[in-house]
């Protein structure tokens, strides 16, 4: 399983998706025919913004920013990572 916390802001590797770890878990596709299904750990990465998560293997990430500053940054809409600009809390 990945050390990379949950809200992390995480890169893929393969094609280059930068977003924000959501959860690593077992996964089962269910659209996967019945026969051939298989569980297997999923990380789900949610793109910067909003919008559709992303289901990757664990080990295609890797993290951009751990969002580890002690205060964030208040701007218009929200509050922000200072690390990476990253928006943490709606406003």
């Amino acid at each position: 399983m990945t050390d990379i916390p949950v809200g992390a802001l995480v890169g893929d590797r393969e094609s280059g998706l930068t977003g924000i770890l959501c959860d690593v878990c077992p996964y089962t596709d269910p659209a996967q025919p019945k026969d051939r299904r298989t569980t297997r750990l999923t990380a789900f990465v949610r793109p910067v913004g909003g919008g559709v998560e992303h289901a990757l293997p664990p080990d295609a990430i890797e993290p951009v920013c751990r969002h580890l500053e002690p205060k964030l940054e208040q701007r218009s809409d929200g509050k922000h990572c200072p690390s990476c600009g990253v928006l943490i809390y709606l406003a």
